[in-house]
């Protein structure tokens, strides 16, 4: 009679994925809630925004550059899973409007197949069926009220966006400045370009990269306030979002006037 193989169980550390156990080794603590213990990477910008295969990527700044699709950095599973969908949702919606070979790349590796996939097509509302309901078509109009053009557009969800934008600000300025946003900081986020956007891509900053043809980003600093300042992100060349980051103070004089 054979006898079951016993293979030794020893709960330690050690038994740990190499990845979890060396930063848990590290002493790292989650750049997104600053508790936790980190036990995995995140990618800024989220993985999901990259095609799969065939382009070669080049995480590009002023003092590296390496082939990368983004930066790791450490977090902990309860941050790291926080904001999936929102991350999947704004890769669907911005593949589907971006306007370069990259965002057709992508729709074609990530959106269009995750709608196709079997279990989402027997859903009773599928993602397809929600793609269809958010697509409208904008008509532009003159002075005097004739028709110039019929586009075809979608809805996008903008609290959605919003957190995800924030996601990202926080891991660039994490990279860059190797310390977190602090908690009490005030995230105001922009879709329309603000009037002053001009003048800020003009000025001079240490803290500008791009990620391929997938995002760039600049950071303008705001003088007397710790991790607060003005970031311009760029997706796929076509949609531009500001995300503005202010103490509480500054940010309440800012509503005021306003």
């Amino acid at each position: 009679m054979l006898q079951p193989r016993l293979w030794p169980v020893n709960i330690s550390e050690t038994n740990l994925p190499p990845v979890q156990y060396q930063l848990m080794k590290s002493g790292l603590i989650c750049y997104l809630c600053g508790k936790n213990e980190a036990e995995s990477w995140d990618h800024v910008p989220p993985k999901t925004l990259f095609p799969k295969k065939g382009v070669e990527h080049l995480a590009l700044t002023l003092d590296r550059m390496s082939n990368s699709r983004g930066y790791k950095l450490p977090t902990c599973k309860a941050c790291n899973n926080l904001l999936n969908l929102d991350e999947e949702y704004i890769r669907d919606r911005f593949s589907i409007v971006g306007q370069n070979t990259i965002a057709r790349q992508v729709f074609k590796e990530g959106t269009q197949p995750s709608y196709m996939r079997p279990y989402e097509r027997s859903k009773t509302v599928s993602k397809l069926d929600l793609i269809r309901r958010d697509i409208v078509t904008v008509v532009t109009t003159s002075s005097d009220g004739l028709i110039t053009r019929k586009v075809d557009g979608i809805k996008i969800d903008s609290d959605r966006v919003d957190r995800v934008a924030i996601k990202i600000v926080k891991g660039l300025y994490y990279q860059n400045c190797g310390d977190r946003i602090l908690d009490e900081q005030v995230f105001q986020v922009y879709w329309d370009p603000p009037n002053w956007l001009p003048e800020l891509l003009s000025k001079q900053s240490p803290t500008v990269g791009r990620f391929g043809e997938v995002l760039s980003y600049k950071n303008v600093a705001i003088k007397d306030d710790k991790s607060g300042g003005i970031w311009w992100l760029s997706f796929y060349k076509s949609l531009g979002i500001i995300v503005v980051v202010l103490n509480p103070q500054l940010a309440e004089e800012v509503a005021k006037e306003s």
